[in-house]
């Protein structure tokens, strides 16, 4: 049997640097590796346009002059570099390599952004913390992430339009710049709403419900994986969705299959936000009561990971976003 540690992988490395606009490439062949760059250089984006899989952790300062380079001159970088400065950051964060403060200073330019994708990017991780917070008892954080998000991105909530016009990818920011605003009760993006549904109902619209969709006669039974994610998207209905899952679930297993990707997306949505180690416990007193299935499923454990590193992001990173709110605020 070969052990699979006499493999060495070589991986192909792009880099840019201030000094120059064109992309170098260089190949990593064994396991450390080092490429000169000149001793004038102030900056290096690795991995050019995020076209390889793999993670790029700038120590030393890095993070530092990079937060600083997206302030003063953004445009330096093509989207796809800024939209990867944002992933790398919160993977590494999450990952337990990175201070939650340092991401949150990076993506400080994005009041400066105007492409839809790093845009988008920034705010999916600040809804995301944000969904996983309002389920605690922690008003103050709740509260004061909420007014650095409205204040924060307001202009570019307030040029969002309430048409469907525009591409695909201006279709996307606007409907997370907009919900996202109505979800933290901004009085303007409510009020148009309010005004949207009552139109709606004007107009004949009617309601499909978790329980319609279970009978599958109003609503689809296809379309029922998808309902019951959007329900648990909600803050107020994502306690919901999960009672609807485990109550119903030998129903939906018959539906759906127990292997199928509709499960495996019920599981993960329903469970996404849960953050305490209390959430942690119910989700494992489930999969135990279904052991002979949850076996057989794959998305048992990806669902009981997923919980578990949610426990363990706020255990890290729930005092660092405290402080570093109030000192935004101040």
């Amino acid at each position: 049997m070969i052990s699979s540690l006499s493999f060495l992988w070589k991986i192909p490395l792009t880099y840019k640097t201030d000094a120059s606009s064109t992309t170098h490439r260089h190949l990593m062949t064994t396991h450390t590796d080092s490429v000169h760059i000149g001793e004038e250089v102030r900056w290096m984006k690795v991995n050019t346009d995020m076209t390889r899989y793999y993670v790029v952790h700038d120590e030393d300062g890095g993070w530092d002059e990079m937060t600083r380079l997206l302030r003063d001159n953004h445009t330096a970088l093509s989207f796809k570099d800024r939209t990867h400065f944002i992933h790398n950051a919160f993977q590494l964060i999450t990952a337990g390599h990175l201070s939650l403060d340092t991401g949150l200073d990076l993506i400080g330019y994005l009041q400066l952004e105007t492409h839809t994708v790093p845009l988008r990017h920034g705010l999916s991780y600040l809804e995301a913390f944000y969904q996983m917070i309002e389920k605690r008892n922690d008003v103050d954080v709740k509260s004061n992430l909420g007014i650095y998000i409205l204040r924060f991105f307001r202009s570019i909530v307030d040029r969002q339009t309430w048409s469907d016009d525009g591409s695909a990818s201006e279709r996307r920011l606007r409907s997370k710049v907009l919900s996202l605003a109505c979800h933290l009760e901004d009085p303007p993006c409510l009020e148009r709403a309010k005004r949207s549904f009552k139109d709606w109902l004007r107009s004949n619209g009617t309601l499909g419900l978790l329980e319609l969709g279970l009978e599958g006669k109003v609503v689809r039974s296809q379309d029922l994986a998808s309902l019951i994610t959007m329900v648990a998207r909600n803050p107020w209905g994502h306690q919901l969705a999960w009672t609807f899952a485990k109550t119903n679930w030998d129903t939906l297993v018959q539906k759906f299959q127990l292997g199928s990707s509709c499960i495996r997306n019920i599981l993960i949505s329903t469970t996404g936000q849960f953050s305490s180690p209390e959430e942690l416990t119910e989700v494992q007193l489930f999969f135990e009561s279904i052991k002979d299935q949850a076996s057989q499923l794959r998305a048992a454990r990806v669902t009981l990971d997923n919980v578990q590193n949610n426990v363990r992001w706020f255990q890290k990173n729930l005092e660092t976003l405290r402080s570093w709110l109030n000192k935004q605020l101040k």
